[in-house]
């Protein structure tokens, strides 16, 4: 019969404390019979001996990366994580999710599209309104300019038309109403 220990059950079954099996278990979980277990990590009775003689080669000087190689010419096979769920299940769930989130990804999409076709219109109108405001200050610009360019002509005109006066002798002038 197959025998799954906690954390707190493997130290004090080992003596090691429960913060360095955490530990062993994140470092070296791929030596390990190691499975999740809701919320927390629970370790197959047969490790038991591979924890110790992981804190053995920790307690005689040994770096992680020697630990690692020797575990690995050890070969000791670890045990394959059982499923507590069927696999068609977890497949049928997963489909599902991803199914779901590829729902909320084309929505959110679509949203964001509309979004920026209402930017975009936004974004035209405005353009329109300044390139009509622009042109109206033109207008009013070549307006203006015309007028004063008329005003100047007749100012002109009427200044050349009072010399033309002034140089006449005096009985040449026209008389003034």
């Amino acid at each position: 019969m197959t025998e799954w220990l906690s954390i707190e059950d493997l130290a004090q079954e080992t003596g090691i404390p429960d913060r360095t099996i955490r530990r062993y278990l994140r470092q070296f979980s791929q030596h390990l019979p190691v499975k999740r277990n809701n919320r927390s990590y629970v370790l197959h009775s047969s490790g038991i001996a591979l924890l110790t003689r992981i804190r053995d080669l920790y307690a005689n000087g040994n770096t992680e990366e020697a630990i690692v190689k020797q575990l690995g010419e050890a070969a000791t096979p670890a045990l394959t994580q059982v499923a507590e769920q069927p696999l068609e299940q977890v497949l049928v769930r997963l489909n599902h999710q991803v199914a779901t989130a590829f729902d909320q990804f084309s929505h959110r999409q679509e949203a964001l599209q509309v979004e920026i076709g209402a930017m975009r219109d936004e974004l035209a109108a405005t353009r329109r309104q300044l390139q009509a405001e622009s042109q109206a200050r033109v207008d009013a610009e070549r307006a203006r300019e015309r007028y004063f360019t008329q005003r100047d002509e007749h100012l002109v005109a009427t200044i050349r038309q009072a010399m033309a006066e002034r140089r006449k002798p005096w009985w040449q002038r026209r008389k003034r109403a």
